[in-house]
């Protein structure tokens, strides 16, 4: 009887249906089943909502971003990942934060996305601490020393990020491009520990050993500093020299 013509939706309704069941939306809309365009509604979601993100994004509708709220669900992830492991849900991290779980998603596309902004965040802290007062121009000695005390202090005043970072370096989660990224950030860091794999025991050894004995090593300070935090200071010296000595 023609009934599909004066019912087919236009370009506008077909819009609206497709915003109107969209989870960011918050809107349903409701047409009973046996409606003549039920089916072509239900057609028009399943092919056009994958694309709805970057259409609502491209058109001026995404939400205005806010580095305070990206901190906090960066800082919560840490949290939660150092209570749960790896497997901390993202409502938890959300809740964490004081946000919406939708809110984090407006930040982080997936939550391996959130693991490898994690990455490189305390990646960065850790480098830029180390490299704030690097003593460029002094002796190998002096430079190793200052890489060995500086990432001891950051990691025992900050446990729960050392620990999360251990966690993420050894997930397959982290992507290659991921990892590539920071290598540039390592720098005086990066040509110290090669220089110092030049050098005594370490010179036969592959490449990046000096770096697993030197992390080996702060891992064995840190566990005896927590049962014997007086002698916390002492011990990281005397390790240094243990350490130092491989090099000669």
């Amino acid at each position: 009887m023609g009934l599909r013509a004066p019912v087919a939706p236009s370009i506008a309704f077909l819009s609206l249906a497709i915003l109107a069941n969209h989870p960011w939306t918050g809107i349903h809309l409701y047409l009973p089943l046996q409606h003549p365009i039920h089916h072509e509604l239900r057609a028009a979601l399943k092919a056009r909502l994958p694309r709805l993100p970057a259409a609502i994004a491209s058109s001026g509708m995404a939400r205005a971003r806010s580095p305070e709220k990206r901190s906090a669900l960066l800082q919560s992830a840490a949290r939660e990942i150092a209570a749960s492991g790896l497997g901390a849900s993202t409502a938890s991290i959300a809740k964490g934060a004081g946000l919406a779980e939708g809110t984090m998603f407006t930040y982080f596309s997936s939550k391996e996305d959130l693991l490898n902004e994690l990455y490189i965040d305390l990646k960065t802290e850790v480098y830029s601490s180390i490299h704030a007062s690097f003593p460029h121009d002094s002796d190998l000695r002096a430079r190793v020393k200052h890489i060995w005390t500086e990432y001891l202090r950051w990691a025992i005043e900050r446990p729960d990020q050392r620990k999360v970072s251990t966690l993420l370096n050894l997930s397959s989660l982290i992507s290659p491009a991921t990892r590539d990224r920071m290598i540039a950030e390592r720098g005086a860091v990066s040509r110290t520990m090669d220089e110092l794999g030049k050098r005594g025991a370490f010179k036969d050894l592959p490449p990046g050993f000096a770096s697993s004995a030197m992390l080996a090593m702060q891992e064995a300070v840190m566990e005896m500093a927590t049962k014997k935090p007086r002698q916390r200071s002492k011990l990281i010296e005397q390790a240094f020299d243990a350490f130092w000595r491989m090099a000669r």
